[in-house]
């Protein structure tokens, strides 16, 4: 299976795009990267992520601009991969932008918040996308027992 996997990070400069290429054998899901790279958001995408993050507070209306334009980025990045690597994924997934982690006084994850609407990257793709994985992972208590991946160089 061939997958798109992409991510923003803390530091919200840009979107990591990896193209993986996902074997099984046995009991073993082996990973082979296929390329790498790291696309840049605009600089008012950034400065409005920038101005969104807390401890400000944000209206809905700002939550909405943000979903889309983010959603909108990843597209452009994931098209940006198919086209480089000549690259026909059958599926890509996106974590999305991490706009807000609740963690209580325990220290224990209680909900987060990733915007950038899959629809834009379906839409304009065509490929079938997998998000909001994050917050499965939460509701999982923060991890996901059981999964063995190998990475093949």
């Amino acid at each position: 299976m061939k997958v798109i996997g992409m991510i923003s990070g803390t530091s919200y400069d840009g979107i990591d795009v990896a193209c993986c290429e996902f074997t099984q054998v046995d009991e073993v899901i082996e990973v082979r990267q296929v390329s790498f790279s790291s696309v840049e958001y605009s600089d008012e995408l950034h400065q409005l992520i920038a101005d969104s993050m807390p401890p400000r507070t944000i209206d809905m209306e700002r939550v909405c601009v943000l979903d889309t334009l983010i959603g909108q980025a990843f597209s452009r990045a994931a098209q940006k991969a198919i086209a480089d690597n000549s690259f026909a994924p059958d599926l890509i997934v996106s974590h999305g932008q991490t706009l807000f982690h609740w963690i209580d006084a325990n220290h224990d994850a209680k909900g987060t918040l990733q915007l950038g609407e899959p629809s834009w990257i379906a839409e304009e793709t065509g490929v079938q996308v997998l998000s909001n994985i994050r917050a499965r992972d939460v509701a999982a208590g923060g991890h996901h027992p059981g999964c063995h991946i190998a990475f093949v160089h």
